[in-house]
This record gives structure tokens, C-alpha cells and sequence, in this order.
């Protein structure tokens, strides 16, 4: 199993799986088809966060925004740092399929800054609905935490942003906001 070479590889095995699969090509007829990891596809920066899309469902049963490392449930899953700004709170927004996750600063928009993104990947961690762990760095491998690096620039001077004040309310709670805007 990936032993070969591409040297007059065929781009399908006798049965049509594709060629390579994993690290290599296999010797022989026949390919080894290999269960894709579970991993981001997409990851989309915003004005107020990212939202980053995966390739299978994850278990929100494992998902850990809140707890501290000596706590039960490990480090958060989810971390947004920036170099100057540091540890930018905020919440996750899970979609309906749970296969994107959307994290929205707290307060507004991201602040000018270079920011580190990082989605943890552990047995107490971000995990598909079988349990299998992200592959984070896209290796193949199931481990592997995801690290994207991004910058976000000042926008322009003549941009106008229009925001309501954070808020927040329980269920049956009626939302009361004053109309004192600036």
C-alpha cells in the first residue's frame, strides 16, 4: 500500500477507483480506497469573524467554547487571537447540518490585526459525528489541530456601519432596546 510510483500508474484501478489514494500509489490492480479525514473545506473570513465549513458533520456534543484547561471538558475548541488585540470573545453560530461553524466577534466588527484562528482537535474536542478526530492540517492523518493565519485591514473612512448593541435574552424574555442610537 502506497509503494508505487506514478510511472505508467493508470488513473483509475481495475474496479475505477481513482489513483493515488493516500500518501502513494499502491502496486497492483487494485487501490486501496481510503475513508477521506474529517477536515475543513472552506474557511471565509468576515468583517465580524469567520465561518468555516467542514466536509461531514461534526458532534456538537463534544463542542467546548467555555471551559478552562483544568475544567472536564479540556481547552476551548475554538480560539480567535489577534497579535495586538490578544483573545477576541465572541460566539459560535452552528448551522442547522453541522457542517459550518460561524464564529461572530463579540461588540462589532474585528479590529485591525493580524489573528490566528484555531479549531482544537482531540478526544475531548471538535470531532465528526462518528467521533472521528479533525485532521486540522490536512495530512490525512485524523489529529491535528486547524490553524488559519489572517489579517483584517482598517476599512475605508467614508464606510458607514450599521450595528444594534449586544443583547441577550432567554427564552420567553421580551427584548426592550432604547432607540437612543448614535
Amino acid at each position: 500500500v502506497n509503494a508505487g510510483t506514478s510511472a505508467f500508474a493508470p488513473v483509475t484501478d481495475l474496479e475505477g477507483n481513482a489513483r493515488p489514494q493516500g500518501s502513494g500509489w499502491d502496486i497492483g490492480a487494485y487501490e486501496l480506497e481510503v475513508a477521506e479525514s474529517f477536515k475543513v473545506t472552506t474557511s471565509t473570513v468576515t468583517a465580524t469573524g469567520v465561518a468555516v465549513d467542514f466536509n461531514r458533520a461534526f458532534d456538537p456534543a463534544q463542542f467546548n467554547l467555555y471551559d478552562v484547561q483544568g475544567g472536564s471538558l479540556g481547552p476551548a475548541d475554538v480560539t480567535l487571537v489577534g497579535a495586538t488585540t490578544g483573545a477576541v470573545r465572541g460566539s459560535v453560530v452552528v448551522d442547522p447540518n453541522l457542517r459550518r461553524l460561524t464564529f461572530i466577534r463579540t461588540a462589532g466588527r474585528l479590529s485591525p490585526d493580524s489573528y490566528t484562528l484555531t479549531l482544537r482537535s482531540a478526544a475531548n474536542g471538535l470531532q465528526d459525528s462518528g467521533g472521528g478526530l479533525l485532521d486540522g492540517d490536512a495530512n490525512g492523518v485524523a489529529g491535528g489541530d486547524y490553524v488559519q493565519n489572517f489579517t483584517v485591514t482598517a476599512p475605508p473612512v467614508d464606510q458607514v456601519t450599521v450595528s444594534i448593541p449586544d443583547f441577550v435574552r432567554g427564552p420567553q424574555q421580551s427584548v426592550n432596546l432604547p432607540a437612543n442610537g448614535t
